[in-house]
């Protein structure tokens, strides 16, 4: 049940509205004395404020700034018997969600409550969407990154986000659109990587009753369901080279066409694309077109890995260790400073997805309300995988250190191969009867 706050120095006021609220089934407070508004917000889950502009001691403005200024996910409802275009001015201009005179009809209050109800459940979903999609870090390059989505947000142009898997991209996709004036659209995202090349033209323009078997009933695809807002193709370097041409339409003419019809069918979209391939390579190689590299290319955004900008390891490990130990309950408050070494010391071949991972886990395990090395070592074995390449001794002549060394990579590469000489030919590119014969030199077993 929703509860509502009801401050006017009035009580016979105070009382109507509580009555009649009451009646459309809303949860009621109300006080009478303008210095308890704060205290009530401090100890009550209040949905909505109704706040009278002319009272004793403190007025509604005075109210209104400190309540916007502490709550900002409250909105308040001005009230007064004296109102002017001047005053509806002031309150709005310091955050007020609207203005009703006296005396109040009951139909516009229950509007407007009822409006202010929708925009706090806005609020906090917006709220936890900036939550769930914060970029987080302290390096000039993540500062730099936050400046160009500010630049780009509130216009349509279309931005590719590259960098390898783990560092952000979704987020940054996510950051753009919901700091533009597309925020109430959709954002709808597609990983061009993950669905079949048979299904993702069906996925991303739709189709229409029997357009091929199976099609029962009409379904908008991607593109349409982006109307208004922001399109996010995921990996689009694995976007097949027969399905280019029809994203370049949709982009080129703002229409989209369902599989099975000839109808035009007008889109308003904002295109963000994200990969970690090199699409320039791919331009040259054949396997993507020019006129679409250029056309989605509009703004680039490269986002490095995390081993490049160790400055950001501490920062966001700390933020993440926060943010789950309230989700789990926890009292972890914080990493030993060994701990912190080995993290900015680790190379991270995951990225930021593989730091949020490794320390939900640590939360998760961890005893203590602080994260030991021993917790380390236990819970997260794998961050020490790569260590014994540190044993080599850097005092022995070249030819031996060079024979440590193919030990340590053909092992580390054979266990990545599954232990398959085919699959670890794949990998170091080189012929499967040269690694035969280099292994067995180096007294390392294979089964085939």
């Amino acid at each position: 049940m929703n509860k509502i706050l009801v401050v006017d120095d009035e009580v016979n006021i105070t009382l109507t509205i509580k009555e009649v609220l009451e009646d459309y089934g809303f949860d009621v407070i109300v006080i009478n004395d303008a210095l308890k508004v704060l205290n009530v917000l401090n100890t009550e889950d209040i949905d909505v404020i109704i706040l009278d502009i002319l009272m004793p001691v403190k007025n509604g403005i005075e109210i209104l700034k400190e309540v916007v200024s502490q709550f900002p996910m409250v909105p308040v409802i001005i009230i007064s018997g004296h109102g002017t275009i001047s005053m509806t001015v002031e309150c709005i201009k310091n955050g007020a969600f609207d203005f009703i005179e006296k005396p109040i009809s009951i139909e516009k209050l229950i509007s407007t409550v009822k409006n202010a109800l929708r925009f706090r459940q806005l609020e906090i979903e917006k709220y936890k969407m900036w939550k769930e999609y914060k970029l987080v870090g302290e390096s000039d390059v993540i500062k730099s990154i936050l400046d160009t989505i500010s630049k780009v947000a509130d216009n349509d142009s279309t931005v590719l986000i590259t960098g390898e898997n783990g560092v952000g991209k979704e987020v940054v996709a996510r950051l753009i659109h919901y700091k533009s004036s597309r925020r109430n659209g959709q954002f709808v995202a597609i990983n061009c990587a993950a669905i079949p090349e048979t299904l993702l033209e069906s996925e991303l323009f739709g189709y229409e009753r029997g357009a091929f078997t199976g099609a029962i009933s009409s379904k908008k695809g991607k593109i349409e369901l982006a109307d208004k807002g922001t399109l996010f193709l995921d990996e689009i370097g694995d976007l097949p080279i027969s399905l280019q041409p029809k994203l370049l339409r949709v982009l080129q003419e703002k229409v989209v066409q369902r599989l099975g019809s000839n109808k035009d069918i007008s889109v308003d979209i904002r295109l963000v694309c994200s990969t970690n391939k090199d699409l320039k390579q791919m331009v040259k190689d054949g396997t993507f077109r020019e006129d679409l590299f250029y056309r989605i290319n509009v703004v680039p955004l490269h986002i490095p890995p995390l081993r490049s900008r160790k400055e950001d390891i501490v920062a966001i490990s700390n933020y993440y260790l926060n943010e789950f130990s309230k989700s789990y309950g926890k009292k972890v408050l914080s990493f030993s400073e060994e701990v912190l070494k080995v993290f900015v010391n680790y190379h991270w071949p995951g990225n930021v997805r593989e730091l949020k991972n490794i320390v939900e886990r640590l939360v998760i395990m961890c005893q203590g309300d602080v994260v030991k090395m021993e917790d380390l070592k236990k819970y997260v074995p794998e961050i020490f995988g790569d260590k014994d390449i540190l044993d080599i001794n850097l005092s022995l002549p070249y030819k031996e250190a060079k024979i440590e060394f193919e030990k340590f990579y053909f092992k580390k590469m054979l266990d990545k191969a599954n232990k398959s000489i085919s699959k670890l030919s794949e990998i170091t590119q080189l012929d499967r009867t040269y690694l035969y014969r280099k292994l067995e030199s180096l007294g390392i077993e294979v089964e085939e």
